[in-house]
């Protein structure tokens, strides 16, 4: 048997395993509000939740690829609700693939390049907006959603045909994914022998596995780990959450993050285009904002507003100094909301 095959029965026998931490039953998300899409790109779960439902204008939110959608959908909320039933506007917030009942993309051993995932997650987002009968959009991207967002948004921009109208975009404490100029994930997982070497054994899927069966997370612990300002941000209740999200997405050997760190290699990036999403195609009828704190220890926030001011020159930026996982969501939400005007 070739290696290759061998690989991908392991693949398949892993895939078959237990989650580690249950996913919710259909009873438990129907009380916390989530939603089913069959993705039609390959017939998987993808989660959401709506807030303001039945308009034809969408703020379609891509969240960070370790916590689900709900969080924005009950964090500061309230504050936006008003507005958004001002302006006849429904907020979606979508799990990333991988992250809560949204199901994974591909085998996960390398079948799927960072830009084919991208093109696939912008496939099923427009497939998600026509199933909710949305004419108009605005892409919203934290944090690590925020890639996906800016492809979903170019794409949008790029085909007319498609049926739906960009009216803006939205970057929050974005992270770029790799480009053949700088490999951003590098940041998080090392450099040189050590980003390869965790990229290679996070890639069977067994190994994240079998760490986090021999390993779990204590989610108190990570809870105390985070900074005293987005504890008091987000509260009890939420940290809490935010914990159970972290740690349901690395027990089901799901962790977005790794997948992307080991598909995004130096040896890999040779065949990744120079950029993942062309900005420059979003002229000035659409709105364009940032959200970058200058207290992010993820971002490099300068290099970031710099790269995209660069392509976009009609970005607004709106500097805060709040935590990488404590945003302005709301304050971004109600700057779109004003485009609207």
């Amino acid at each position: 048997m070739s290696c290759c095959c061998w690989n991908r029965r392991v693949a398949q026998n892993v895939y078959e395993l237990e989650p580690l931490v249950p996913l919710p039953s259909q009873s438990e998300r129907e009380e916390i509000g989530a939603e089913i899409f069959a993705r039609p790109s390959d017939g998987r779960n993808l989660e959401y939740f709506v807030r303001n439902s039945g308009h034809q204008t969408a703020i379609l939110n891509i969240v960070c690829t370790t916590c689900t959608g709900r969080l924005y959908h009950v964090w500061r909320t309230a504050q936006v609700l008003p507005l958004l039933e001002k302006y006849n506007v429904t907020l979606i917030n979508v799990s990333a693939a991988g992250v809560g009942v949204s199901e994974p993309y591909g085998d996960w051993l390398g079948a799927m390049n960072v830009s084919e995932y991208l093109e696939r997650t912008a496939q099923d987002m427009v497939a998600l907006l026509r199933h909710l009968g949305i004419d108009q959009v605005f892409t919203m991207g934290i944090s690590g959603g925020w890639t996906p967002a800016a492809v979903l948004a170019v794409k949008l921009a790029s085909e007319p045909g498609l049926g739906l109208q960009l009216r803006g975009v939205c970057c929050i404490s974005g992270i770029p994914w790799q480009t053949r100029e700088e490999n951003f994930w590098e940041r998080s997982m090392g450099t040189g022998c050590t980003f390869a070497l965790m990229t290679r054994l996070l890639e069977s899927r067994m190994a994240p596995y079998m760490m986090n069966a021999m390993f779990p997370l204590d989610e108190e612990k990570f809870i105390s780990s985070l900074d005293e300002e987005t504890r008091e941000a987000l509260g009890p209740e939420l940290s809490q959450e935010v914990a159970h999200d972290v740690n349901r997405a690395n027990a089901y050997y799901l962790f977005v993050g790794a997948f992307l760190g080991r598909l995004t290699t130096n040896s890999q990036a040779k065949k990744l285009p120079l950029v993942l999403a062309d900005l420059s195609k979003l002229g000035p009828e659409i709105a364009f904002h940032l959200h970058m704190s200058t207290t992010d220890k993820l971002v490099p926030t300068d290099r970031v507003v710099a790269s995209i001011s660069s392509v976009a020159p009609h970005v607004q930026n709106f500097p805060n100094a709040l935590p990488h996982m404590a945003p302005p969501v709301d304050f971004a939400i109600a700057k779109l909301l004003e485009t609207l005007e």
